[in-house]
């Protein structure tokens, strides 16, 4: 969506500076082409920040559920066959 917008506010810059149609009749139709423009950018940083925010939160979840600690308080890895049981529990939340 973002791609097409910017690209119809290309070919609207066209036909002005083309002389094919005057400024002030698509003056109004570039500013909310560029507004929706500045919108659909807003999402896609927000969006993007909230994932990797996410996923950092996610990080020390899954690092508690893969490890254990021995009687000396040491951290372990699980067996394998716990980490194949935490991933197919992971894929059937989805």
């Amino acid at each position: 969506m973002l791609q097409e917008l910017d690209e119809s506010d290309y070919w609207l810059e066209i036909l002005v500076l083309g002389g094919f149609t005057p400024e002030t009749m698509l003056a109004s139709l570039r500013g909310e082409t560029q507004e929706l423009i500045a919108i659909f950018v807003t999402v896609v940083v927000n969006t993007k920040k909230a994932e990797r925010d996410s996923q950092e939160a996610f990080i020390p979840h899954i690092s508690s559920l893969i490890t254990r600690r021995n009687a000396d308080g040491v951290r372990l890895l699980e067996s394998p066959s716990a980490l194949l049981q935490l991933k197919l529990n992971l894929v059937n939340e989805q």
